[in-house]
């Protein structure tokens, strides 16, 4: 394809008149735009413009050229108008990553009203406490609860918060067999972890010491819901984030075990690629979480 800007530069000077206008727009010298503008009449072979001292006049063919040229230059403008509107107004689809736990009890806290801030936005969510390869698999933001924060380089990482845990008893289980004194005394009750793997280790920290118990829970699930349930129902000790199960403290359905012990947090944070070229439906829902995350963690932990 033969350079295009020629074109472009024939339709600058069609428009202004003369060189030494389109001169002064764009800086280039006279004689380089003669220079391609006789450049484009050789590769077109036709004479677009008459030349003498004082003005130039289009030919015939450089009229009908002309008028091509600026349908061409229209059609370009649009390309660009198109582009800066998807980058400055939120409209588009975006895909996020979201654990089981926080797409059940935090999101539809907040989702609604980004639903209707930007109503043009559309979100694929994936569900899953597995972890998602962001790039590999095109998500856009994926949100993360974890011991460790996520350190790879290839990504932004944006902590918002802290998620505390603790071990829970109905109050029934408790009377029927007492309450543990030191984590220690672990072993002698039925505990119930939200952590599935075989071998387990709970860390446990207070203003004298650190301590690592290894435990053997009879249950082991991901699953919330289950591990809360069976807690409710007296049959067991339950490893439980507080933001699942505040609510049925303060309402003494469910008794904190060992409460002068603090175990491990988790990180709540976001991972997303650079912001660099991202559209801005994939930039607010970022600053939406940003805005939002932290007071709704610390509000659902307050006890």
């Amino acid at each position: 394809m033969k350079d295009l800007n020629d074109l472009y530069i024939f339709a600058l000077i069609v428009e202004h008149g003369g060189f030494s206008k389109v001169e002064q727009k764009t800086g280039i010298h006279k004689s380089k735009l003669s220079r391609r503008l006789a450049t484009l009449e050789k590769n077109l072979n036709v004479k677009l413009l008459q030349r003498d001292a004082r003005q130039i006049k289009l030919t015939a063919i450089g009229e009908q050229v002309y008028q091509y040229v600026q349908s061409m230059l229209l059609e370009a403008q649009t390309v660009y108008d198109i582009i800066e509107q998807l980058r400055d107004e939120p409209v588009g689809s975006i895909c996020v990553s979201v654990p089981i736990e926080v797409a059940e009890r935090q999101l539809p806290l907040i989702l609604p009203e980004f639903i209707d801030k930007y109503p043009k936005v559309d979100i694929k969510f994936i569900v899953t406490n597995k972890r998602v390869d962001i790039l590999k698999e095109s998500v856009d933001i994926a949100v993360r609860v974890r011991q460790n924060l996520d350190t790879d380089h290839n990504l932004v990482m944006r902590h918002l918060g802290y998620t505390e845990s603790v071990l829970v008893a109905s109050p029934e289980y408790l009377n029927q067999h007492g309450s543990p004194k030191h984590p220690n005394d672990l072993g002698q009750f039925k505990l119930l972890s939200n952590v599935e793997n075989e071998n387990q280790a709970w860390t446990f920290s207070n203003a004298e010491e650190n301590l690592t118990i290894a435990v053997d829970p009879f249950i082991k699930a991901a699953s919330l819901t289950l591990l809360t349930s069976l807690a409710l129902q007296g049959k067991g000790i339950a490893l439980i984030p507080l933001l699942r199960c505040k609510e049925l403290i303060l309402t003494k359905e469910l008794v904190v075990v060992l409460p002068e012990w603090q175990l491990p947090r988790g990180n709540f944070h976001i991972i997303f690629p650079s912001r660099s070229g991202s559209l801005p439906a994939s930039r607010v829902f970022l600053d939406f979480l940003i805005e939002k995350i932290p007071p709704l963690l610390n509000d659902m932990q307050q006890i």
